[in-house]
């Protein structure tokens, strides 16, 4: 699933080592070289603490073992940031105990046997990743040990601001599509916009996005501004991800029958909004922690 941090520096920059990122910098910086983001296991999506990818300490090296699923990219990629256990008891207490790893994917025990295709990316570019017995250099490794998984979340929330702004500007385009049909479709004489039914529509169409872009704006001021903002990225993410399902599929109704082909594409959008909600933590765990920030009252509204 498409996030910004997929194929881009933000991890890397903030934990990778600042020597062994020279080597990197370039490459990725200009596209030549991509990356993936190894977070998720076939058990452990949502409950990231509940991964069992293992890496054990064999002098200056580490040695990585497990199965990583649902990995953007990774079919393609050339470098992995991948997040295993380092101290299995800290990580059933949820104290730590995940550790992230620079990882080339040219390494021997690395292999993407099986592509993922999924609702709106049939090009297949999630995969699952197994790692047997991979050896990763100290010098390798996102951040300190043990702290991971905070690491991982960081970009986490970056992906989810980028998947935000994109539904934003997903849905105004669908929008701009509805109102220039409405403006020239006819029906019992008259353009459609003329009817209330239609407008009504676009008018709440209109007001999703108006929210929605509010909504980003301000999240992304807080956290360029370095206050906590937990609660605001995951209402961010599932408000945006769940408006543009709404004004896609009012789009469609505005055009109806055209609607349902593909000559606007608007039934390709409506599609790729449906996956939206799901990938970098569904709408669901976005309430989860919302309602706990609130109930722990760290959630500045």
């Amino acid at each position: 699933m498409p996030s910004p941090f997929t194929n881009g520096l933000s991890p890397v920059l903030r934990h990778l080592n600042p020597e062994v990122l020279a080597r990197y910098r370039d490459g990725i910086a200009s596209g030549d070289k991509t990356l993936c983001f190894g977070l998720s296991e076939p058990d452990a999506g949502s409950d990231a603490f509940g991964m069992k990818t293992r890496a054990v300490r064999s002098g200056d090296e580490w040695v990585l073992t497990g199965t990583k699923q649902w990995i953007t990219n990774s079919p393609y990629a050339d470098y992995a940031m991948v997040f295993a256990l380092t101290d299995p008891e800290a990580a059933a207490r949820h104290k730590g105990g995940v550790t992230g790893f620079f990882v080339d994917t040219r390494a021997p025990g690395f292999s993407v046997p099986r592509v993922i295709n999924t609702m709106g990316h049939l090009g297949g570019d999630t995969g699952v990743i197994v790692l047997d017995g991979v050896r990763v250099r100290d010098e390798h490794r996102l951040g300190e040990v043990g702290r991971g998984l905070a690491g991982a979340m960081d970009c986490v929330n970056a992906g989810r601001m980028g998947m935000a702004a994109s539904c934003l500007g997903l849905a105004r385009w669908a929008l701009d599509q509805a109102l220039e049909y409405a403006k020239v479709r006819k029906t019992f004489g008259v353009p459609i916009a003329e009817h209330q039914a239609i407008q009504f529509m676009l008018a709440d169409s209109a007001m999703d996005i108006y929210a929605a872009k509010a909504m980003i704006q301000n999240c992304a001021w807080r956290l360029d501004s370095g206050q906590a903002s937990t609660a605001q990225v995951s209402m961010v993410k599932a408000f945006s991800t769940e408006m543009l399902g709404r004004v896609m599929d009012r789009s469609i109704q505005i055009h109806r029958g055209m609607g349902l082909t593909n000559e606007l594409r608007l039934e390709e959008g409506y599609r790729f909004a449906r996956v939206m909600r799901i990938p970098d933590g569904t709408g669901e765990i976005q309430r989860r922690t919302i309602a706990r920030q609130l109930l722990t009252g760290q959630a500045d509204l």
